[in-house]
């Protein structure tokens, strides 16, 4: 991906949030090149803080406007 894509994946339970992390981590065609597009966060966790603290889906934290990748 040539732009800043990200994919904002916000669950209302913690549970449901990690097992989709799990879930595409276990996936090796996301593992390759998809993971700094996908972001996570409980929606308890969004109404706290909008732009820091989200989580790829394999628990390595980064900000909404990382440029890590």
């Amino acid at each position: 991906m040539d732009y800043g894509s990200r994919v904002l994946c916000v669950f209302e339970l913690e549970n449901y949030r990690k097992m989709a992390m799990k879930r595409l981590l276990e996936d090796e065609r996301f593992t390759e090149n998809a993971k700094p597009h996908f972001l996570f966060k409980t929606l308890d966790e969004l109404k706290q803080e909008v732009f820091e603290d989200w989580e790829l889906f394999d628990g390595e934290k980064t900000n909404l406007f990382s440029v890590d990748y």
